[in-house]
């Protein structure tokens, strides 16, 4: 990987951008690959050292998670497990290990944090066709279960994520809505899987990831949409003078059946669906058949 520096920043921040980005590992799969699509980590594999990418791209919720996370592991007490290297051995030919890295572990309480610095989006916009948002992170932490019981025979009683909104702005929050966050910092539980569930998810996503590795030159597992990030299509049913729709619906029919029972609506406006990390943050698409068909001719 070469990471260019098109806007002239100090040389520590394009130091920090190649600290942030791991090469992958054909015969170790990490914990947040995982749970990633297959198509993704094969084609960083293939194509790593082509990909070019500039320091900005590197994005600053990363940056500060990671420093986020250094702070939090300098302030923990004795009662804590705090970022405990995990590797378990899958009896496999190709990926011979899954591995993880959980930020906290509190030994007395049996709760697994994690500490996470992003923008308000996440709970906002992405994936809002299915309100799941948060599903990533509900599965890391159980990855970080199973990983705990297989390799040091540690219950869990909790999942939780520590999370700050770096965008985070008084002025939106909405006491009536869940749909923004109340406060800068929140403690979000998430829901944590029966012992049994969490084994034949790691052993379905594993056997995912190992049959993509076969696939030298034939096409690889498309991403699904969760994983690129889908928007649907939909349809916004307008007033004349009016910025803001009416009305969205993801169907046409819906939304000519509220424009004929709508005496103020005057049109129908269509909004093409995208897939977000496909075209925005995505490092391998330009080696990816279903970019290349889907976008690059735009």
């Amino acid at each position: 990987m070469r990471i260019t520096n098109k806007y002239g920043l100090s040389r520590s921040r394009v130091n920090l951008a190649y600290h942030q980005m791991q090469r992958p590992t054909e015969n170790i799969l990490r914990a947040t690959e995982l749970i990633d699509a297959p198509r993704m980590r094969m084609l960083k594999l293939r194509h790593w050292d082509e990909i070019v990418i500039d320091c900005t791209d590197v994005g600053a919720n990363s940056i500060y998670g990671s420093m986020k996370h250094l702070l939090v592991a300098g302030a923990v007490d004795s009662g804590y497990l705090s970022e405990v290297k995990l590797k378990w051995w899958t009896n496999e030919d190709i990926i011979e290990w899954i591995s993880g890295t959980p930020d906290l572990y509190d030994k007395e309480s049996q709760i697994i944090e994690d500490n996470k610095w992003t923008k308000t989006w996440k709970q906002v916009y992405r994936w809002e066709d299915d309100g799941d948002q948060f599903r990533d992170w509900e599965e890391q932490l159980n990855v970080y279960a199973w990983l705990l019981r297989k390799v040091m025979a540690l219950d869990t009683n909790q999942l939780v994520i520590n999370v700050s909104w770096m965008d985070w702005t008084a002025y939106r929050v909405d006491p009536n809505k869940n749909n923004y966050p109340q406060r800068p910092d929140e403690r979000k539980i998430m829901s944590l899987w029966d012992n049994n569930k969490q084994q034949l998810y790691v052993l379905d996503r594993l056997h995912r990831h190992i049959s993509a590795t076969h696939k030298d030159n034939t096409p690889l597992p498309l991403c699904t949409a969760t994983e690129r990030w889908a928007k649907k299509d939909k349809w916004a049913v307008m007033k004349k003078g009016r910025k803001s729709a009416l009305s969205v619906v993801l169907s046409e029919q819906n939304a000519n059946e509220i424009l004929e029972k709508t005496p103020e609506a005057t049109s129908i406006e269509y909004r093409k669906g995208a897939d977000k990390r496909c075209v925005d943050y995505c490092i391998v698409n330009q080696f990816c058949d279903y970019w290349r068909d889907t976008y690059a001719k735009d």
